[in-house]
């Protein structure tokens, strides 16, 4: 049973994977902010000035989308726009965090 006003037709186990996605994206960006870094560097001879500062601005603003995308789906888990046989599943790969309950 629903009890929030709107539905999603997304399904929730999506979230996860799209979730997962985040570890490779926060990988590239750091890697391509790094390069990027290193030919400012390179062109101003400021060695590890620019480098260092794109680096740690592209994990900071990915880890912070990320940060933001975990708790907008942990407030739908709690208005209760997930159906509860998702949040069922939902908490026991929580549990788990190996595999999903159907697959064991």
């Amino acid at each position: 049973m629903r009890t929030g006003l709107t539905m999603h037709t997304r399904c929730a186990l999506s979230d996860i994977l799209a979730l997962g996605a985040w570890g490779f994206v926060i990988a590239a960006g750091s890697l391509l902010f790094f390069w990027t870094g290193a030919l400012i560097d390179g062109a101003l001879s400021t060695e590890p000035c620019f480098m260092l500062g794109l680096l740690f601005l592209a994990a900071f603003l990915t880890i912070g989308r990320l940060w933001k995308r975990a708790f907008a789906l942990k407030e739908r888990m709690r208005d209760g726009l997930i159906p509860e046989e998702e949040r069922k599943v939902l908490r026991q790969l929580g549990r788990t965090a190996v595999t999903p309950p159907w697959h064991q």
